[in-house]
């Protein structure tokens, strides 16, 4: 397996700089400049394009790539034009903010959406499958932000039981992570409920039952363990697509985490923050997906022994 893992880190070369061209040839075509920005729009003319030369935005588009890259091979990822701070700094500075609402997240909507896929699944065309299959069409349907605004009314401003902003204590991650993991919930209700009933109408669940095995251990033992490949999967994109997608609850909530950061960045073209940011989250990205393959090897001794060879 050992193989399998060396070439995929190899692979993470040319995913970055790919990630990396795409990026930069996007900010480099909008509109503005980084002499302005640091000085600000009223500074001499003069000025303004002394710094821009000092910071290499007047050479040609593939010299100023081919220095970002040489730069962030050396560790040198650049400073932020707003901040004057070390990239890293600023993006590790918010991470964790970050980071803990996208745990909170995923953990809620697995903790929610597998066991009511399972149930969902067990009991077809029951009440419980049709309360469950609504319920989840309505969690996909509700839109994120508006979602965030209602429970700003109800819990902080009518009932007063949460803060409406900010971090600082647990309180203040219970709504940001209630409006990420709702949507996300629904869609593994489906998926879980899905992959199970293909599951147990497979040839060995039949089985299992003929020789006597209970039902609860033909569900959670051998039925569960293969419906829940896909799921993992699809648990750890949603996971990596977090830690880049909550600038929603961010936003709503006024939360200083890197997804409010980096959509700052991206306004202001703090070209340096906005590439150190997005290459971060790829490598997490890509490493998250690593690991899903991973699992998939303990899960599933078929796909461990297809990563041996």
């Amino acid at each position: 397996m050992h193989k399998y893992v060396i070439k995929r880190l190899l692979l993470l070369i040319p995913i970055l700089l790919g990630v990396a061209f795409i990026v930069f040839s996007i900010l480099s075509l909008t509109p503005g400049d980084p002499g302005t920005l640091i000085l600000g729009e009223t500074a001499p003319r003069e000025a303004i394009e002394k710094l821009n030369e000092q910071l290499g935005f007047n050479k040609p588009f593939l010299v100023r790539f081919a220095d970002y890259v040489i730069g962030a091979l050396h560790g040198d990822f650049g400073t932020s034009y707003r901040s004057g701070l070390p990239v890293f700094q600023e993006i590790f500075a918010r991470f964790s903010i970050t980071l803990t609402i996208a745990v909170l997240a995923i953990l809620t909507a697995l903790f929610v959406g597998i066991p009511a896929g399972i149930l969902s699944a067990v009991k077809q065309y029951s009440a419980a499958d049709v309360i469950s299959t609504v319920a989840a069409m309505l969690m996909a349907a509700i839109p994120g932000f508006w979602l965030g605004l209602m429970m700003i009314i109800l819990f902080s401003l009518k009932l007063g039981w949460l803060p409406s902003y900010g971090v600082g204590s647990f309180a203040h991650y219970i709504m940001p992570t209630l409006i990420l993991a709702i949507p996300c919930s629904a869609g593994l209700l489906r998926l879980t409920r899905t992959t199970m009933l293909e599951t147990i109408r497979q040839d060995y669940i039949r089985t299992a039952r003929a020789k006597g095995a209970s039902e609860t251990k033909v569900i959670w033992k051998h039925a569960l363990k293969n419906a829940l490949l896909p799921v993992i999967t699809v648990a750890g994109m949603e996971f990596g697509a977090l830690l880049g997608g909550t600038v929603i609850a961010e936003a709503v909530f006024s939360i200083p985490g890197v997804g409010m950061m980096l959509l700052t960045a991206i306004r202001m073209k703090d070209v340096p923050l906005v590439m150190a940011s997005v290459i971060f989250l790829a490598l997490l990205f890509c490493f998250i997906m690593l690991l899903i393959d991973l699992a998939h090897a303990f899960v599933d001794p078929r796909v461990k022994a297809m990563y041996s060879r």
